[in-house]
């Protein structure tokens, strides 16, 4: 069996909170034959549909029939056809030493006056939407773990999960879907979602090496039309089920998209916006920013992105990472600066769409003599962090319509600041923070 990957998360815990301090970088070589190309591929991102009704954060709510096949309702075969890439990315980055914080100024931004501020005295605004961060995709969740996992979620508030799907899993080759692991891998592990009534938001990423042309997974397609073309084809099948999709994961860093380039990323969004819709209705998210970009955001503007997202979505984590969400420890780190990112799009005329934190947590881990990124809390104040970052959110970020909880449980990767995200622990014993979670679930 493969070890689990390092996708949208965990490379982010060390890559994420260094990128405050020093610029990360991956090149990854390959060498593949050059599939045929994408049909339009020359499609431009401003050439985008007039966007359907927005969801918001309340994507569908009809009952669902359930799929013909679900993912992963086995132990995953020990390899059939399986795809190089299955859930796993195999350009995982070298997690290096990284530089002092004094190294790499921050990136500012003014914030704008005209962002909304706490309510009136007298208002009571609703909780945004909650859910946590489930990794039932990895290759080390065996079905009775999955099971457990999910049942202890739904048994303490949580209403959403997160999955990342990779793209190079389902379609290994140009318009050739794995019918015989991959897809139906993800099929089960929707379906076991759906069974218990949590609402699903799949973040589709990972580039295949045909459409990358051997450049790696987190490599921008050379042709934005093909990551369209099968984020539709993943909406008509698993539309039914999933109730929200992701659109790429932190492609303001190169850990996660090499080039980090906007354009490429608003051609790819828009490509996909069309195809979804043309499949689903539910809402279409901007990928999870690495903490408040207002720059990569307003760059996406200018290239094209509005009408392209029914919600944007950040990951503002805390900087240095121990300090609570209502410490602003200065832009774009924490859940604070989310005030530069509005205000970006309250200035495109885009104050009506919803901000989502698709990742957010605090670590249990502690490591000998940490860098500030590396500061973990403890288990009480992991669960204190989150009821305040619920609460402060509902206050003072009422379009803040959604947060994701990183993660369901801790790993067992070797560095523990990095494994100790989970609201439960390895062995699926739960931490204070999951009690909170259901506490601040029935508010």
């Amino acid at each position: 069996m493969t070890q689990p990957p390092a996708p949208a998360h965990l490379l982010r815990r060390t890559a994420g909170l260094v990128a405050a301090v020093a610029a990360a970088g991956l090149v990854v070589t390959a060498t593949t034959a050059a599939p045929p190309a994408e049909a339009s591929s020359s499609t431009a991102a401003g050439s985008k549909p007039t966007p359907a009704p927005t969801s918001t954060s309340k994507p569908k709510t009809t009952a669902k029939p359930a799929p013909t096949s679900k993912p992963k309702t086995t132990a995953k075969p020990k390899t059939t056809a399986k795809p190089k890439s299955t859930a796993k990315p195999t350009s995982t980055p070298k997690q290096t030493a990284k530089p002092r914080p004094t190294s790499t100024p921050k990136p500012t931004v003014t914030p704008s006056p005209a962002v909304i501020s706490a309510p009136a005295a007298g208002t009571t605004n609703r909780r945004p939407a909650l859910g946590v961060q489930y990794h039932g995709m990895w290759s080390d969740q065996t079905p009775a773990v999955r099971a457990k996992v999910l049942d202890q979620l739904v048994a303490n508030g949580s209403e959403w999960v997160r999955i990342d799907v990779s793209w190079a899993m389902i379609e290994p080759r140009h318009q050739q879907y794995d019918m015989k692991w991959g897809v139906p891998f993800v099929d089960t592990v929707l379906k076991e979602v759906e069974d218990r009534g949590l609402k699903a938001m799949v973040t589709f990423w990972l580039t295949p090496d045909w459409a990358s042309y051997g450049k790696g997974e987190r490599y921008a397609p050379r042709y934005p039309t093909a990551y369209g073309r099968a984020a539709g084809w993943a909406a008509k099948r698993w539309g039914h089920t999933v109730d929200a999709w992701e659109m790429w994961n932190e492609q303001n860093h190169a850990d996660f998209f090499t080039t980090t380039d906007p354009v490429a990323y608003t051609k790819m969004l828009c490509s996909a916006y069309t195809e979804v819709k043309k499949a689903d209705t539910s809402p279409v998210v901007y990928g999870g920013l690495q903490y408040n970009d207002a720059a990569f955001v307003k760059k996406t503007y200018t290239a094209g992105a509005k009408g392209c997202f029914d919600i944007l979505a950040t990951h503002p984590y805390s900087a240095p990472s121990d300090f609570s969400p209502s410490r602003d420890g200065g832009a774009p780190w924490g859940v604070t600066r989310v005030r530069d990112v509005r205000a970006v799009m309250v200035a495109q005329g885009d104050a009506a769409k919803p901000i989502w934190f698709t990742e957010l947590g605090w670590s249990t881990g502690q490591i000998p003599d940490p860098q500030p990124w590396q500061r973990a809390v403890s288990e009480a104040t992991q669960a204190d962090f989150l009821e305040e970052t619920v609460a402060l959110t509902r206050s003072s970020y009422p379009y803040v319509k959604g947060i994701i909880w990183f993660r369901e449980r801790d790993r067992t990767g070797g560095n523990p600041y990095e494994d100790g995200y989970g609201l439960m622990r390895a062995d699926l014993t739960p931490k204070p923070a999951l009690a909170r979670l259901k506490a601040v679930a029935s508010s």
